[in-house]
């Protein structure tokens, strides 16, 4: 199976062969780096052509790729799942991190709703100036 890797790390060891045995074989693309944006998403669906996608990104960018992959009829994303913790220093000292994989999960559905804490730039410029 043909998986599509996106995150700033590669995949180690133990995350390549427990993907491997949960999809009963996974021929992982690793796409390294920072996504810019979420047409660069679909872009990468469209070149790579997976059948499963392995992601660690933004909530906003899992939403509008969880509904691509909907869309297109590959599985449900899926996200490796880490503890992150700090080892060799008391734990309100600053020390060296380390992320401890711990396994996958299916991102079933993500919505993501927000609301402007100020109002737009445009209507907080027009206030600034009749106060003037």
């Amino acid at each position: 199976m043909k998986v599509l890797w996106i995150s700033r790390h590669r995949p180690g060891t133990e995350e390549s062969e427990l993907l491997s045995s949960i999809l009963e074989g996974a021929e992982i693309l690793p796409i390294s780096g920072t996504v810019p944006n979420t047409w660069s998403l679909t872009n990468l669906l469209d070149i790579h052509t997976p059948e499963a996608v392995v992601a660690t990104l933004p909530f906003d960018m899992q939403e509008v790729l969880s509904a691509e992959l909907k869309h297109r009829d590959i599985r449900p994303l899926i996200r490796p799942i880490y503890r992150h913790r700090k080892f060799g220093v008391a734990p309100d000292q600053i020390g060296q991190a380390e992320w401890e994989f711990q396994g996958f999960e299916e991102v079933l559905e993500i919505t993501v709703s927000t609301r402007p804490l100020l109002a737009p730039k445009d209507e907080r410029t027009k206030k600034q100036t009749k106060r003037k």
